[in-house]
């Protein structure tokens, strides 16, 4: 991690902002414990060094039913520019060769991804503003459908895309902007993946065929995702990674980084931790801080350097430079 920077697809720290101190960002300090928050949180700066992670996609989330939904987006975004300015040690990110260079200063490179399609409410014109401003994935749905596609939480409203859904997967292929399909339904996924043009992102997903979940992928889809030479980034939400009685462990995720390296290879894997998306975080894997654990326990189990390599950022830095 420190030839490659590792890249985390997911954390929804500038949510926790929103919900829990109406967007003060005066309110909670990254350099400070914010484990010693209640509930406490999973990220402060501290532990994001010593988790040695190099870049970070930080979520803008807004549930899919707040009014002015649209308007609602623009500060969610602007909180989460704001966030990125306050702390020295970030710095915006926008292309592959950013994530680099600012890796190179001992900064964490920050970038935005909007989770869920309703942050547009239609429009091709607010998709470009989003990626004017900065944002460089954008999840399709979240747990719900919408005028876009049909997400894994149901209803089923389109059949997967909708019309709309698909001259936005075009944009998004012209605009440079990845298509992240965690959250959508399976019929959803398996069209964007014929459908895009550029290599695509789960951003914070598991594999269904080792954990039964509606928002883990089948392996059917995972070899589409390999065809298309696109990356699945695996998330610790505990549900997603384990079943059966007892609480998810470290080993429980790496058994999903085991089972897609079987099924479609090292070159298609990155990390999509969720944290402070989830309440809590497996054994082992806590927090932000925890990250070399993982990558310890995945050497263990003979994964060489070089694949480690691609896990940890190289992965999705070739995803971003093919866009």
């Amino acid at each position: 991690m420190k030839r490659v920077p590792l890249v985390d697809g997911h954390n929804d720290t500038p949510w926790q902002y929103r919900k829990r101190v109406n967007s003060d960002l005066g309110r909670i300090d990254l350099h400070s414990n914010t484990a010693r928050l209640w509930p406490p949180m999973h990220t402060d700066i501290p532990r994001l060094q010593q988790g040695q992670l190099g870049a970070q996609f930080w979520s803008v989330y807004l549930p899919t039913d707040l009014p002015n939904t649209v308007a609602a987006f623009h500060n969610q975004v602007r909180l989460t520019q704001r966030m990125i300015e306050r702390y020295p040690e970030f710095e915006l990110a926008t292309t592959a060769d950013d994530i680099v260079r600012i890796h190179s200063e001992g900064k964490i490179a920050s970038m935005m991804g909007v989770e869920g399609g309703h942050a547009i409410g239609g429009s091709l014109a607010e998709l470009r503003w989003l990626y004017n401003q900065g944002v460089r994935y954008m999840t399709l749905t979240h747990s719900r459908s919408n005028d876009l596609a049909d997400s894994s939480g149901g209803p089923v409203w389109h059949g997967g895309l909708s019309a709309k859904g698909r001259e936005v997967v075009a944009e998004m292929n012209r605009l440079g902007m990845l298509v992240d399909i965690s959250h959508t339904s399976d019929a959803t996924a398996r069209q964007v993946l014929k459908l895009s043009t550029k290599p695509v992102v789960f951003t914070h997903s598991n594999a269904r065929g080792l954990t039964e979940e509606d928002r883990n992928v089948p392996d059917d889809i995972l070899l589409q995702l390999k065809a298309n030479d696109g990356v699945i980034m695996l998330s610790f939400v505990p549900s997603f990674v384990h079943e059966g009685s007892g609480p998810a462990t470290l080993k429980d995720v790496a058994d999903h980084f085991d089972y897609v390296k079987k099924l479609i290879g090292a070159r298609h894997i990155g990390v999509g931790a969720d944290f402070d998306g989830i309440d809590k975080g497996p054994g082992g894997l806590e927090d932000v801080s925890r990250y070399p654990f993982l990558f310890a326990e995945l050497m263990s189990r003979g994964w060489t350097e070089d694949e480690l390599e691609m896990v940890a950022g190289g992965n999705l830095l070739r995803v971003m430079r093919a866009q």
